[in-house]
């Protein structure tokens, strides 16, 4: 089945709609089993754990005629609460040089920047990405991530070099 859904980040109420195919019944309900919330940009940018979204299904049905409802939505890209890119474009359309670059770039494994097939933070069981070694908290001062670090608790990745180990406060983490 094909699902045009809507991601609602709980903390902050911005909101990311999408489409995905799901062998799932229940994905977009409370009993959902496929844990995909959407692989957009500013979605990303908000990463954190899966309680802090709400998937909402909207449409149901065949991917074609999905991709008819997703693009009957009137999505307010300028919105403070909208997460959409205004580059994103059906299947089959052509997209935009800067689209294809943020396709390239999430389908990079961001535990080495190897392709991984699948965009980064899919955690369907095809896509999911397991990291070699451990896991911990690091922030720059304005946004956290779980990142891979080696025994110095030290990013494994050098794009996060100099991020700091540990969550930001919880005042700061609301305001995002």
């Amino acid at each position: 089945m094909t699902y045009v859904h809507r991601t609602t980040h709980i903390p902050t109420g911005k909101m990311f709609h999408g489409v995905h195919k799901s062998s799932d019944i229940n994905f977009g309900t409370e009993q959902w089993q496929d844990p995909y919330i959407g692989n957009g940009m500013k979605l990303k940018e908000l990463a954190g754990r899966r309680t802090d979204f709400v998937v909402t299904r909207l449409y149901v049905g065949g991917e074609k005629d999905a991709w008819e409802f997703f693009d009957k939505i009137k999505l307010q890209y300028d919105h403070p609460l909208c997460l959409n890119l205004p580059d994103t474009t059906t299947p089959g359309y052509p997209k935009s040089e800067e689209h294809k670059r943020h396709i390239s770039e999430s389908m990079l494994n961001p535990f080495g920047g190897v392709e991984i097939g699948a965009p980064v933070g899919n955690d369907n069981a095809v896509g999911q990405v397991k990291p070699k070694g451990k896991m911990k908290w690091f922030n720059d001062g304005t946004t956290q991530a779980i990142l891979e670090h080696d025994e110095n608790r030290v990013p494994v990745n050098p794009k996060y070099k100099d991020w700091k180990l540990g969550q930001l406060p919880k005042k700061q983490r609301i305001a995002q």
